[in-house]
């Protein structure tokens, strides 16, 4: 098994127990200790909405999921050994790419908390043979293994820091298959890169594979290439063996869901379908991929850095402890058949003017609505469910939008019955 990344195609869903809310709520004081009985009861009525008290930035919302390590290590001093094919017309920028990324600014703010520090090219390696037509992850695992143990193929020897980084040429399909041989994913349609492990004697090593992929929401030129190489770079280096010693690999258990509608829950998933992921840094100039931040999520932050300018704004919901094929977790519960009704708190990391909150649903078995759709920070807004027939999973999505001139900010509602 591997690692995929599906490629910012189309939105999947933003990213990324339950700590409860951002900010506790606070009442007023009983300044000069006057005790309740003695005040005088005001019968006035309330100020406009405009008088009263700011909420505080940001306002109480719902916890963010936090990228759990699993226990393994993160690569502290990444060596990228970067593998083309002659005649690939974007060798130049593909190496060019690598030996830039580890050194950005951009790199410290997507790895440096997870404890990975700047990155190197080790070397390149140019294959003179032409590159294969169709290739599996088998067959390509094999094809590192025999080119890294031959000495006299001269590529640069594995050691626990070095990534073998392959970057295909247009013409070659990549795809998985199972156990039976049959083709379950192809490169490009299923998946627009991945990173994974392969075995040698005295130890694992990790490998990041990024075909080339163009047009249909890839862009053109170098721009998926660096793109997903970004993203593999990202996550291979926060969690090197995904499969025989997992590092920061998984969402914390009330997010666990999360992670089926992303199609990941590694750190680079959790922000590769945010409409803003994409983006060319000062210092590199290439396109690469914003990455998840825990402590961005945890200080209700944009969660996604190196962030966007601007005010950072969403709209979260608040689940509860739940159990699905027996996962304990968190979600909303809708029995089938029946309506319910809950929060939505809006929140905003400085002020902002209010925006507008839309409800979508993936599952047919679910509708949704919402009371009011717009707010800003403080603002609880009532979001009803209705469960109409059985979920066809367990488990069904409701995605709230917020949006705020270009911007836009979405967060999953998780469902079961």
């Amino acid at each position: 098994m591997r690692q995929f990344y599906l490629g910012c195609t189309g939105l999947l869903l933003i990213g990324c127990g339950s700590r409860g809310l951002g900010v506790a709520s606070q009442g007023p004081s009983l300044d000069g200790g006057v005790a309740d009985a003695a005040r005088p009861v005001d019968l006035s009525p309330p100020p406009p909405l405009d008088m009263r008290p700011a909420a505080p930035y940001p306002a109480p919302h719902a916890a963010y999921p936090q990228v759990e390590n699993q226990g393994g290590q993160v690569l502290k001093s990444p060596k990228f050994v970067i593998i083309t094919f002659d005649g690939d017309p974007l060798r130049e920028d593909i190496e060019k790419f690598a030996q830039g990324i580890g050194a950005t600014a951009y790199w410290k703010a997507v790895t440096a908390e997870y404890g990975v520090g700047p990155a190197t090219v080790a070397g390149t390696v140019h294959v003179a043979t032409a590159a294969p037509k169709t290739i599996d992850g088998t067959e390509l695992e094999q094809w590192l293994t025999d080119n890294v143990t031959a000495p006299a193929q001269g590529w640069p020897a594995a050691d626990v820091d070095v990534v073998y980084a392959v970057f295909y040429p247009d013409g070659t399909t990549v795809n998985e298959t199972d156990s039976a041989g049959r083709i379950v994913g192809t490169s490009c349609m299923d998946f627009g890169g991945y990173h994974s492990e392969f075995a040698l004697p005295s130890m694992q090593v990790p490998y990041v594979l990024v075909p080339r992929c163009q047009g249909r929401g890839y862009g053109q030129g170098s721009f998926h290439s660096t793109l997903a190489g970004s993203h593999e770079f990202v996550e291979v280096a926060t969690d090197p063996l995904p499969f025989t010693n997992p590092a920061f690999a998984q969402l914390d258990a009330n997010h666990l869901l999360w992670v089926y509608l992303i199609g990941g829950g590694e750190v680079s998933d959790m922000c590769a379908q945010d409409p803003a992921a994409a983006y060319r840094p000062d210092d590199l100039p290439y396109m690469i991929q914003r990455s998840w931040s825990n402590a961005a999520a945890l200080a209700g932050q944009d969660p996604c850095v190196p962030a966007t300018p601007g005010v950072y704004f969403n709209a979260t919901v608040t689940a509860e402890d739940v159990k699905v094929q027996g996962l304990a977790t968190q979600a909303i519960r809708v029995p089938v058949g029946k309506d319910r009704t809950i929060d939505v708190n809006l929140f905003s990391t400085a002020p902002l003017d209010a925006w507008s909150v839309s409800v979508d649903t993936m599952d047919p078995a679910l509708s949704a609505s919402l009371d009011v759709d717009t707010g800003q920070n403080g603002d609880v807004l009532k979001l009803t469910i209705s469960s109409r027939s059985r979920l066809a999973h367990g488990a069904g999505a409701i995605y709230l939008t917020s949006r705020s001139n270009d911007a836009e900010h979405y967060w999953p509602v998780m469902v079961v019955q």
